[in-house]
């Protein structure tokens, strides 16, 4: 977070965008499930300021979807990081001051073919419903057969007088397309990638603007070495075409999974039963691999269903390694099965919440279970009160006082009821027939 950010700091918004209507359906469809409402909104709210460079200050997106500074900077850095937004801060030491520039979002071919962005709404949404969106945006291929007739400019237009024309040299409204997710190729050595690759048939000429992206992508996403990487590069390779950014990233993802199914720290892992009430439970929790945690608590014997969940929580999520420790010891406790829908919408709720620590996380679930004890045992009182009033009166109305006078009463009217009156009577009825 920017620490000079403040309510009362100023921003100027550069924008030569002009969004198409295809541009805000791709935002909605494919770019909301990313980035959430909030950052689209504030990303809409910006494109719709006049183009006029007018001092504003942040409390106006603050008022505006009724937020705090701290969302209010997570949402801006979202629209960063997926390049739909620059930011800018005045080199005047004594101005505090912002200038943001707005990026058009990237097409839906370009999105889809862009091995970050795909896989990360693949793990956002999930399988079925990626496949939807991304048919939703095929469209046919080109028909063989046919050949291009069209005239060019030349043949239409008859020559002009140039003589007084000068190019021009203002910044035009455009598209001013975004790139994918901020990645700088520096963030990667090439240098000693090319040095290892000596002596194969993996050209230095290979590698333009595209490739170099992705290999820096990969290499961040699935945590792999330089060593790795020319592996991969390797296989994906073709003499004569070059390499096959496809199988780069079927190669990395497969390297991927054999080195995480290949690590175990099981020392580490022994000392954490012995210390599961203590301050030390949780930082050893904070130290270890998810990928380790998950197969000590299967006993070494983690499911492919759980190291592929455990590794999309580990690329997908803003989530550190001990508050994903805790999320899977609090999901395994309730059930066998790691369920993507279960886990992953504890993992957005506790990215929301901004968990940090294993402590953190631990905390909020003793928190949640005694809040649920509450309501329960509230739940419980309330129907033993309204159980009560729907009894009858005369179920609770004679107390045992009452019932002891009745009994006195009967008995007392018992013993007139002698045997002498009784043949009395008898015999008067006789008497009279």
């Amino acid at each position: 977070m920017n620490t000079r950010l403040t309510p009362r700091t100023e921003f100027l918004v550069y924008n030569k965008v002009s969004l198409s209507p295809y541009d805000r359906e791709i935002l909605s469809d494919i770019y909301m499930p990313l980035i959430g409402p909030v950052s689209l909104s504030i990303y809409n709210y910006l494109i719709d300021m006049k183009q006029d460079m007018t001092v504003r200050f942040h409390s106006e997106f603050m008022d505006m979807l009724n937020i705090e500074l701290s969302t209010l900077t997570k949402e801006l850095e979202k629209l960063e990081a997926i390049d739909l937004l620059k930011t800018y801060v005045n080199d005047d030491e004594h101005t505090d001051q912002f200038l943001y520039e707005i990026k058009s979002p990237l097409d839906a071919e370009s999105f889809f073919n862009d091995p970050m962005l795909s896989m990360f709404l693949f793990a956002k949404i999930g399988s079925k419903k990626f496949n939807e969106k991304k048919a939703a945006w095929v469209y046919y291929t080109f028909p063989d057969g046919f050949s291009d007739v069209s005239r060019n400019f030349k043949e239409v237009f008859s020559s002009l007088r140039m003589n007084e024309f000068q190019k021009p040299t203002e910044t035009f409204i455009s598209k001013n397309e975004s790139k994918g997710p901020r990645i700088d190729v520096t963030d990667f050595d090439f240098d000693m990638l090319y040095t290892h690759l000596r002596g194969t048939y993996v050209e230095k000429g290979f590698f333009n603007t595209e490739v170099q992206r992705t290999i820096v992508k990969l290499s961040q996403v699935f945590n792999l070495s330089l060593y790795q990487m020319k592996d991969i590069i390797i296989k994906s390779t073709d003499r004569k075409d070059g390499i096959d950014i496809e199988l780069l990233k079927h190669y990395a993802l497969r390297e991927y999974n054999v080195t995480s199914g290949k690590v175990n720290k099981k020392p580490q892992l022994e000392t954490l039963n012995t210390h599961e009430n203590s301050t030390d439970y949780f930082e050893q929790l904070d130290d270890i691999s998810p990928l380790n945690r998950i197969q000590h608590l299967r006993n070494n014997n983690a499911s492919k269903n759980d190291m592929r969940i455990v590794t999309e929580l580990i690329m997908t999520t803003q989530l550190s390694d001990g508050v994903i420790n805790v999320l899977l010891e609090y999901v395994l406790q309730k059930g066998e099965y790691l369920n993507d829908n279960y886990v992953f919408s504890i993992a957005r709720d506790w990215e929301n919440k901004g968990f940090l620590t294993a402590k953190e996380a631990s905390e909020s679930i003793l928190s949640f279970m005694q809040d649920k004890e509450k309501k329960k045992n509230y739940a419980n009182n309330r129907f033993k009160v309204s159980h009560k009033t729907i009894e009858p009166k005369w179920f609770t109305e004679k107390k045992p006082s009452e019932n002891n006078d009745e009994k006195k009463t009967l008995e007392k009217t018992k013993p007139e009821l002698k045997d002498d009156s009784i043949a009395a009577r008898i015999q008067q009825f006789r008497n009279n027939r």
